[in-house]
């Protein structure tokens, strides 16, 4: 029993791990504003869109936590650039769920 346990115990975790992630992030937001917190946010969301772009049959949903990471850099850091390319990437994943969607109604969902 115990093997069975401790063989997923990682996979158990790894939902309260992003959940620490920001917790933490909220915490030292209260603490106050730091470079150290800036880079925290806009790192991981470039982290999710290279994992995205250079990973073989990439699933579209690990784009959904770059725009998220991405609207929080916005937010702390109120850069432009940061805001453009949340609008770039909200355009492409957009496109890329019509492109998919349309494939599975005309192909069929056995891709």
């Amino acid at each position: 029993m115990m093997s069975c346990i401790s063989s997923k115990i990682v996979v158990y975790l790894l939902p309260a791990f992003p959940c620490l992630v920001y917790l933490g992030a909220i915490l030292i937001g209260e603490i106050g504003k730091s470079r150290w917190l800036n880079a925290a946010v806009a790192i991981p969301a470039v982290l999710f869109i290279l994992l995205y772009v250079f990973g073989v049959k990439m699933h579209e949903r690990y784009l959904f936590p770059a725009l998220f990471l991405l609207g929080m850099a916005c937010m702390l850091q109120r850069d432009r650039r940061l805001v453009w390319l949340m609008a770039a990437l909200t355009c492409t994943v957009f496109v890329n769920e019509g492109i998919v969607l349309d494939n599975s109604i005309r192909l069929g969902s056995s891709m």
